[in-house]
């Protein structure tokens, strides 16, 4: 048997026997999110993204939010569903927006999601983006340097920093 290019996405941490995998399906390119078992290894499919070559990002509770991938003419579309039994919806095209939009995690809470923009000159950008209106604002960029990642609180989970490495690294809060 062919072997299936799968990696991890979610540990699921309120679930000690599951973990949410994706599994880049071979011969269509669409990528399929599943539940799997840890002791037996069943999986259940519970996403499919609506792009090819896609990444899911979850929101704090295992749900996949953001499918991230590309099209035939291989620019970035991003897709954004308000919850598990919603429908995908384009929220951003490069092809359109001449920038590519990864997501990069959600507050406590669920309501502000966090997206890294790739920006029409300069460094990337970090947008936090409303899950109810949709719409973008503008948190934080460096003059010199793209972000290279957020800091989590242990507490609640909820991002409290972002992480730039201009020669040494550093944070804004």
């Amino acid at each position: 048997t062919c072997a299936l290019p799968i990696y991890m996405v979610d540990t699921l941490k309120d679930d000690d026997k599951n973990v949410l995998v994706a599994i880049y399906q071979v011969g269509t390119a669409f990528t399929e999110l599943h539940r799997m078992n840890v002791v037996d290894g069943r999986r259940v499919t519970v996403a499919k993204a609506p792009v090819r070559n896609a990444g899911f990002v979850t929101d704090n509770k295992g749900v996949a939010r953001f499918a991230i991938g590309a099209g035939s003419d291989n620019l970035s579309k991003t897709y954004y569903r308000a919850g598990e039994k919603s429908d995908w919806e384009l929220i951003n095209d490069e092809d359109v927006s001449d920038k590519a939009i990864y997501a990069m995690g959600f507050s406590a809470d669920n309501k502000i999601a966090y997206l890294q923009s790739q920006e029409a000159s300069g460094p990337d950008a970090i947008y936090a983006f409303d899950t109810a209106t949709k719409k973008q604002t503008l948190l934080m960029r460096d003059d010199n340097v793209d972000p290279s990642g957020l800091e989590y609180s242990p507490i609640d989970e909820g991002p409290y920093a972002v992480g730039f490495n201009d020669g040494y690294p550093r944070y804004e809060y």
